[in-house]
């Protein structure tokens, strides 16, 4: 009978903490508004020197707020194979870009910041991350590969971004930021 009861205590333990950790694996945890902290951050002209960004574009990118909003689409209850789907606002003192992301994994046409045509595949990871694969042709002709991942660090109330740069294959960047969150 002892055991009968530890079995079922062991189980009602386990349990709760299967679904906090289903829930916390979730994309909706990177739910919020982030600002960048310049002071826990890289300095962003190793990728944009990479991506052959010109000077001048450079210097006026490092004085720039930029901010970050992201919002996973719920899910309809009653569909079984639905694709995940993040909304993603890129916040700048110019201009505010919103898209929505399908976290499938699968290519599809894009646009960076600077408006060039990409393909960009984006992942929602067992570790709980988000990743973005983006591939773009360069001014020279040159082809770069980007891979950004964003996580939550140990604090919830950060977000960590690591880019990694490829350009014809050769690692050229790496850099990683951190946002704080501003609101959920």
């Amino acid at each position: 009978m002892k055991f009968l009861l530890l079995g079922v205590l062991a189980l009602s333990l386990i349990a709760p903490s299967q679904t906090m950790a289903a829930n916390l694996e979730s994309p909706s945890r990177l739910d919020g508004e982030w600002r960048l902290d310049w002071d826990r951050s890289d300095s962003f002209e190793p990728v944009m020197k990479a991506l052959e960004v010109s000077w001048l574009l450079r210097k006026l990118a490092g004085v720039a707020r930029v901010g970050l909003e992201l919002r996973a689409v719920p899910l309809a209850e009653d569909c079984g194979h639905c694709i995940r789907n993040m909304l993603v606002t890129l916040k700048s003192p110019l201009s505010n870009n919103e898209i929505q992301i399908s976290l499938d994994g699968v290519p599809r046409p894009g646009k960076d910041p600077r408006g060039r045509d990409t393909l960009d595949a984006y992942t929602w990871t067992e570790e709980g991350t988000l990743e973005m694969n983006r591939e773009v042709e360069l001014p020279s002709g040159k082809q770069a590969r980007l891979l950004e991942v964003r996580r939550i660090d140990s604090d919830p109330n950060t977000l960590i971004s690591t880019l990694d740069v490829w350009v014809e294959g050769t690692k050229r960047a790496s850099v990683t930021r951190a946002f704080e969150r501003l609101s959920d």
